[in-house]
């Protein structure tokens, strides 16, 4: 009998032990080790990619960022925007020396390169002649890439780029450019052994713009995908699901900080296929993660206008962030009332205004109907109602910040400065001081109303399609304006391709400059990813026209021009700050844009996503987050239940197997001691004894 009790005790046991291993097992090892797998992650967008181009530099969209961001590697790159560090890549260095100088003029600057980096096709190695190609190539009109104006106007022409050796390469610029590092030497890095021998444009053969390489379409081997040296590389693209699939390139180079040494070592880069899919609308992306077919929702969803989601889905699968992003309404500065305003009514009733000798005259009423707008534009209402309070009141573009708090985001944001007041008796005021005569009945100014402004004074809204919210605060505006008696009227495009042929990089000559009734643009409801460092130069000087350069609006101005020039070269960041808040009142007076809100974005993720809430809080724009810092698990949404509560369970289960692992213990040992009166050493035994 004592043999068989003990047995069985033994075995019971032993039993419960593997069973409580085998529990724990089962939920402690996914939690901690399951992000190493080879991990998939969706990201949903509500732009399009490829939208403009995967080859960098065609594109200045930032929905292509998403992939062209994993594709290609710069010569630097920026570790955060927290730290803001500017890391070595493709130059051949650490971060105390990143392997990029500059002489004493700050003009010449010698870059040596990382050796041994294999292209995505296998062919090593990059080298001296890919980086003079590409940004030859950059500054050639022949290929017309959206920056042209801007590469061009920095590095002033292909000589100013020479080959030393095999791996060094020397810029030598007209002029000092304080962002050079942060601007230029970022750009994405293309394979001259791939894209040598085709054209810029072509009418008879594959050329850059309309090959595989930057279309993602029709790929075959003598019309490859886009080739790069960057941590992903291309899979294809989904036509019928709008989606591409990129997969990790297991042969990515070392590097300091970033590299696949530094990535692995950190349990990172765990994520081998990645997915970029458009799915158009907030409601269907909300449906989409909820049902585990995505597992991150892009911030430009404006996920603010739906705090049910928000509430249900929980704030530890939410990043939420002061972005470096702007909404506003860009104004075309060629239009002739709201730009030069040689068509304004004040301008046609004075004879040197009205025969164009007073082109100053003009712009000072073109500007008063930029007020008047202005004016009239309710951005603490936009904020309040239609995103719920996430978002400031905004003043200039490109620089952000909180005038409230007066806390910048960008450096050099002007805290004297205040939004414009929603005031209709001051857009009144501003409409009459351009010559208008207000309407004399209420009522506003509608289809079939006749309560206008005299003379009457019509314009378009352009409004992008791929924004719930925008399209929403872009119906309010209309509203106001046409209480003000203005005949405006509301058209909404898709970026691709009808709003960058209008108004961004629009290829027709005759269009550039040209109202909306004439196939150009009025005024664009547009959102931007902004620049972390204040340089209103790329966006405003007069050499950086559109469709080659970024400024889109046209706006042409001497005392700008002076100043942004200034910024650019000035290398002394206290001095080049202060011209900042400078410039800042200028854009603030003359309204070449007129802001509405600086963004406060929120992006969602599922609970695969372990580290998400601070990667995507460490990386708020103007590029995507890198993909290879994500941390993922192999379960997805599906398994939420699991990966929220697993580990509450297993510690349920340990508690309850020692529980009654104790107690089995002690029975066993009252046994042996009724049999044999022994008792282990230090065990207290009653001072009675046990009844007989």
């Amino acid at each position: 009998m004592r043999h068989t009790l003990r047995t069985k005790l033994g075995k019971t046991l032993v039993a419960l032990a593997i069973c409580v291993l085998t529990v724990t097992s089962a939920f402690i090892i996914p939690a901690r080790l399951h992000a190493a797998t080879d991990a998939t992650v969706i990201l949903a967008q509500t732009g399009q990619a490829p939208g403009e181009g995967l080859i960098p530099g065609l594109s200045t969209s930032y929905y292509d960022l998403a992939v062209t961001s994993e594709l290609f590697n710069g010569i630097a790159m920026r570790n955060d925007t927290v730290m803001k560090t500017m890391l070595p890549a493709l130059a051949n260095g650490t971060v105390q020396n990143p392997g990029w100088s500059v002489d004493s003029t700050n003009k010449i600057w010698t870059v040596h390169l990382r050796q041994g980096v294999n292209w995505h096709d296998g062919v090593c190695c990059l080298n001296a002649t890919d980086v003079k190609f590409t940004f030859d190539s950059l500054q050639d009109l022949g290929l017309a890439a959206p920056v042209q104006a801007f590469v061009n106007g920095i590095i002033g022409g292909k000589d100013n780029v020479a080959i030393v050796d095999p791996y060094t390469v020397k810029f030598t610029l007209p002029t000092p450019y304080a962002y050079f590092v942060q601007n230029i030497l970022n750009t994405g890095i293309v394979p001259y052994h791939v894209l040598k021998s085709r054209p810029y444009n072509s009418t008879s053969g594959v050329d850059w713009i309309h090959s595989a390489f930057n279309t993602g379409v029709g790929v075959s081997s003598s019309n490859p995908g886009p080739v790069g040296t960057g941590p992903y590389k291309w899979v294809g693209y989904d036509t019928t699901t709008a989606t591409v699939h990129l997969t990790r390139n297991d042969n990515y180079f070392d590097f300091p900080v970033r590299g696949k040494g530094d990535l692995v070592a950190k349990g990172e880069f765990n994520v081998k296929d990645y997915y970029v899919r458009n799915i158009i609308g907030t409601d269907a992306a909300i449906t989409a993660i909820k049902n585990g077919e995505v597992n991150v929702l892009d911030s430009q969803y404006h996920l603010e206008t739906s705090p049910s989601f928000l509430s249900d889905w929980g704030s530890d699968h939410l990043a939420t962030y002061d972005a470096f992003g702007v909404q506003e309404m860009g104004v075309n500065m060629m239009h002739p009332i709201l730009g030069t305003g040689n068509q304004t009514a004040a301008c046609l009733a004075i004879p040197s205004c009205a025969n164009g000798s007073n082109p100053a005259l003009a712009a000072s009423f073109g500007a008063d109907v930029r007020k008047a707008i202005s004016y009239a534009v309710p951005r603490q209402q936009i904020i309040n109602q239609l995103l719920s309070g996430y978002g400031n009141p905004a003043i200039t573009t490109p620089i952000v910040g909180n005038y409230q708090t007066k806390a910048p985001l960008t450096e050099g944001f002007n805290t004297d400065l205040s939004p414009y007041a929603y005031d209709l008796k001051a857009a009144n005021a501003s409409l009459q001081a351009a010559g208008y005569t207000l309407p004399t009945v209420a009522g506003g100014c509608g289809p079939t109303s006749g309560t206008c402004l005299s003379p009457n004074l019509h314009i378009v809204l352009l409004v992008p399609t791929s924004n719930s919210a925008r399209r929403a605060w872009a119906s309010l505006v209309q509203s106001q304006l046409q209480h003000l008696g203005m005949d405006v009227g509301k058209v909404e495009l898709p970026f691709s391709p009808n709003i960058f042929a209008r108004a961004l990089t629009p290829k027709d000559p005759n269009i550039l400059g040209k109202t909306f009734d004439q196939g150009g643009f009025d005024i664009l409801f547009v959102g931007y990813n902004l620049g972390i460092d204040a340089d209103p130069w790329s966006l405003y000087d007069s050499s950086q026209y559109a469709p080659t350069g970024g400024n889109y609006y046209l706006w042409s101005n001497s005392t700008n021009d002076n100043l942004v020039r200034q910024i650019k070269s000035t290398v002394d960041k206290p001095t080049r700050l202060n011209l900042v808040k400078q410039w800042q009142t200028l854009a603030y007076d003359a309204l070449p844009s007129i802001p509405i809100l600086y963004t406060r974005e929120i992006v969602a993720f599922d609970r695969s996503v372990t580290n998400g809430k601070a990667i995507f809080s460490a990386f708020t724009g103007p590029a995507w987050v890198p993909i290879e810092l994500l941390n993922v698990s192999g379960g997805a949404q599906g398994s939420n239940f699991l990966a929220t509560y697993g580990l509450y369970i297993a510690a349920g289960v340990i508690a309850a197997a020692v529980v009654i692992v104790g107690s089995l213990f002690y029975l066993m040992r009252r046994q042996r001691i009724t049999r044999t009166g022994y008792t282990a050493a230090g065990t207290t035994t009653p001072a009675t004894g046990p009844p007989t």
